[in-house]
């Protein structure tokens, strides 16, 4: 029974039943929505679309928020808020604006440290990476001054 439904399907599709399914939906023009190029939040819950490009201004506005946003995480002990935050100040989110600063080094190096000391179970083999990447490139004074800089957030965010 199997094999002569099998044999039916088979002739079926080779003969091109079900193709005149295929020409209506070939004929259909398929239309793309049009995409703005800047999302601007206004206020919770209401988004204005503009096609006008964010200036150099507005975007170092955006980065001084996103950056206060999530230090505020990170200092609530979110490792991924940390990771993000160390990432940020260490220059990879920076590049399409401006190059991190010594000041913004020397934090990313900071909060490396921060996470490898805070016994968190989320931190890995790729926090020791990190470390070493954004710590290894500073002078051995801006080390120090990272250093004293951890001791500080581990201090208020950890009590240690």
């Amino acid at each position: 029974m199997f094999k002569s439904v099998f044999a039916v399907f088979l002739v079926l599709l080779l003969s091109g039943c079900g193709d005149d399914h295929k020409k209506e939906n070939s004929t259909q023009e398929v239309t793309k929505p049009e995409v703005a190029t800047k999302v601007v939040e206004k206020s919770v819950g209401e988004i204005v679309l503009s096609d006008e490009p964010k200036t150099e201004a507005e975007k170092a506005a955006d980065l001084k928020t996103q950056l206060a946003d999530l230090e505020t995480k990170a200092r609530k002990k979110d490792y991924k808020a940390q990771r993000n935050l160390a990432y940020m100040l260490g220059g990879g989110q920076l590049v399409g604006h401006r190059e991190a600063t010594d000041e913004q080094k020397i934090s990313a190096c900071a909060w490396r440290l921060v996470i490898i000391k805070s016994g968190s179970e989320e931190v890995n083999a790729g926090d020791e990476e990190n470390f070493a990447m954004d710590c290894n490139k500073l002078a051995d004074p801006q080390k120090d001054k990272a250093a004293d800089e951890a001791v500080k957030i581990l201090k208020d965010v950890y009590g240690m």
